[in-house]
């Protein structure tokens, strides 16, 4: 839009400018015919007035210089206003340029974001269908976690009520042995005394063998 405006603004200034000259020009160019035709007009009607004639060709003459070093200087200006238009046009010219290869150069990357956001996307949905997957697996893990750890709280139970048998075997164990040893220290006693029974029998079979 700047661009616009500024080759539209030059446009119309240099149009402006060409306008005035041209409106200059015509007015000259009248004004020197009218003097051209009265100058004729005189010298026509009254040779007489040669002063006046000669005022006016002086008058004439001096316009007419006047007239062309303005023209001269509005060409000046014409050639120095083309020049400066042909120059901002170049300028104007290389900055849209510059521009569209910048737009050029935007669009593509913004072309190549996209295709980088489509496949973050992609990789986004990816990921979300492994992770429902990996969340059902979870949850079928977890619940063979909860099934393992009441079968482990069974077991505990059934450790618990087996080593609470064998702690009450243990005791009755005990106790068998201690009635054990009792009857062992026992038979001890009759076998001693046994012994000293057959000890006297043989004695005394002795004796009944051997009398004096």
């Amino acid at each position: 839009m700047l661009v616009a405006l500024s080759c539209s603004g030059l446009m119309t200034h240099r149009d402006r400018s060409a306008t005035d000259l041209e409106s200059e020009l015509a007015v000259l160019k009248k004004r020197v015919s009218m003097i051209e035709k009265k100058n004729a007009l005189l010298e026509a009607e009254n040779s007489d007035q040669k002063e006046s004639i000669k005022r006016l060709k002086n008058d004439y003459a001096l316009l007419k210089t006047e007239s062309d070093a303005r023209i001269k200087e509005l060409a000046g200006l014409n050639a120095r206003l083309k020049s400066d238009y042909a120059e901002t046009s170049a300028r104007l010219n290389a900055a849209i340029a510059a521009l569209e290869k910048k737009i050029e150069e935007k669009n593509e990357e913004l072309s190549r974001k996209e295709m980088a956001v489509r496949d973050i996307q992609s990789a986004a949905d990816r990921m979300k269908v492994e992770l429902n997957s990996k969340e059902a697996e979870i949850s079928l893990g977890n619940k063979k976690n909860r099934d393992l750890a009441s079968e482990i709280e069974k077991m505990k139970a059934a450790i618990e009520k087996n080593d609470l048998l064998l702690k009450e075997r243990e005791a009755a164990i005990r106790t068998l042995r201690g009635e054990v040893d009792m009857l062992n220290s026992s038979l001890k006693d009759k076998v001693a005394e046994i012994t000293v029974l057959k000890s006297k029998l043989e004695t005394l079979e002795s004796n009944k063998t051997n009398p004096k």
